[in-house]
């Protein structure tokens, strides 16, 4: 159909040049073919239906005639018998986890969350501060200021609920994030780390006590006790690989 249609410019513009009549261009197709793969096509050709293994020769055929130069087809040939007498291996390599750990910056009055989004990471603040309020029928209630080496957001995660409170940059600030995959294999791998949110959420879990409130806080606690938090590089590795430890946020008084 190309070449056709290339044969019919040439004359037109032939036809423009030397002022001589235009012709019109007309094509009728043979027929159509598609591969399905697995040795099966379809075809229809002048007006018959084909199916199955004789079209899918059918197909291979016409697309060997189309192929121009000798040397490609031959290749192709080639390549198509070796398919034949070695099928392709097909193997699936196990992909290795990569940590989604990550350093985020806020400039002052960015918000970090909002009270009712999903509960998804843990925070750390490496540098500045911020404050933490809660909205209830339109009145805003300051619950703390939160500061370097102080994390929240982990309550979320471990109640399975939407964060109660709001938490809003009050100066420049890096903010290391932890995801909630990278939280769960943290527990996991790092036993420090999960006994200290094990030990926070029991005792919130415990009515009247002092760590807990009338519904689950986004702050964390655990009387200030230090917990070790690996960086990205060595999220995964053993505790004695964690850099120098952070100091965990203490509730607001109520």
């Amino acid at each position: 159909m190309l070449f056709a249609r290339a044969t019919t410019a040439a004359i037109n513009i032939a036809a423009t040049v030397r002022g001589g009549k235009r012709a019109e261009f007309g094509f009728e197709s043979l027929g159509t073919l598609g591969s399905l793969g697995h040795g099966t096509a379809v075809a229809q050709i002048f007006g018959v239906k084909i199916s199955g293994l004789l079209a899918w020769c059918l197909w291979r055929c016409i697309y060997l005639m189309k192929m121009p130069g000798l040397n490609r087809k031959v290749r192709i040939v080639t390549d198509w018998l070796l398919h034949l007498l070695f099928p392709p291996e097909l193997a699936q390599t196990k992909i290795a986890f990569e940590s989604g750990i990550r350093n985020q910056y806020f400039e002052p009055g960015d918000f970090i969350f909002q009270q009712g989004d999903l509960g998804d990471s843990v925070y750390v603040i490496e540098r500045g501060e911020c404050e933490v309020f809660r909205e209830q029928k339109g009145d805003r209630e300051i619950l703390a200021t939160l500061g370097r080496g102080e994390y929240f957001g982990e309550m979320a995660l471990l109640s399975d609920r939407t964060r109660n409170a709001t938490l809003r940059a009050r100066t420049a600030m890096d903010i290391l994030i932890i995801p909630k995959a990278d939280f769960n294999k943290l527990r996991q791998s790092v036993p420090a780390f999960g006994d200290v949110f094990t030990e926070l959420a029991t005792r919130r879990a415990v009515p009247r006590s002092p760590h807990s409130s009338a519904e689950p806080s986004t702050l964390g606690g655990c009387d200030g006790h230090p917990i070790p938090i690996p960086t990205p590089e060595s999220a995964l590795g053993p505790p004695s690989a964690c850099p120098p430890v952070v100091r965990a946020a203490t509730p607001a008084k109520q």
